[in-house]
């Protein structure tokens, strides 16, 4: 299993393609009124994207915050079909996109324990704007998993409820 510590990344390589799509964001970023040391690492995040430079370690996040503005606002479509599927991957590279893959993984490993139970009720929520939570209740259990922009984690796991 990937490790989503600071120490196994590696600085991210970016295409033309990911450049083109990424410099229009970082430069609204930039256009906007926010305090000298916030905007260095977007400048700096400039700079490596202006001269096809490798995103170092340390503007992992900010790459990753200008991947979600790129994808959410939908400029990312803009740029043609599969350009929105590349920031994905980008995304994927990030540290921020190893931390959800990782709990990605726990949720999977966690709902493998639903396999051959008899699935009594299933229900959603809303906990806060952005943040939802599911409950599957078996015959054996109850599972809360809750999805947020922070990624998908199990709030609790209630076993032998007999």
């Amino acid at each position: 299993m990937a490790s989503s510590d600071a120490t196994s990344a590696e600085p991210i390589k970016l295409d033309a393609i990911q450049r083109e799509a990424l410099l229009p964001e970082i430069e609204k970023m930039l256009a906007a009124v926010i305090p000298s040391e916030s905007r260095k690492p977007y400048e700096r995040l400039k700079e490596c994207v202006d001269k096809d430079l490798d995103i170092p370690l340390e503007l992992n996040p900010y790459l990753g915050v200008m991947i979600d503005s790129a994808i959410l606002s939908g400029n990312a479509k803009r740029f043609g079909a599969g350009v929105q599927q590349s920031l994905v991957a980008l995304f994927q590279k990030t540290l921020q996109g190893k931390q959800i893959a990782d709990s990605i993984r726990a949720i999977n490993a966690a709902l493998e324990k639903v396999k051959g139970h008899v699935v009594e009720q299933a229900s959603t929520a809303l906990r806060a704007p952005g943040s939802y939570s599911l409950t599957l209740k078996t015959d054996q259990m109850v599972l809360v998993v809750v999805f947020d922009r922070a990624g998908i984690s199990v709030e609790s796991l209630e076993v032998n409820l007999g």
